[in-house]
């Protein structure tokens, strides 16, 4: 019940402290191959995340 608790609360904390200059300097890509060819040429890994929006 803790660990949930303040796994909870750091998502809180971290979603309360994004703002807009984060996603200028993070800018999320949807096209998949693309994501792929420029995560391979920074030597990053690739973060893919699926999500529904209604």
């Amino acid at each position: 019940m803790t660990s949930a608790l303040l796994t909870i609360l750091l998502l809180a904390a971290t979603a309360l402290c994004a703002n807009a200059a984060d996603s200028a300097r993070f800018p999320w890509l949807t096209d998949l191959a693309a994501a792929r060819e420029l995560a391979a040429t920074q030597s990053k890994p690739l973060l893919i995340v699926f999500r529904c929006e209604p």
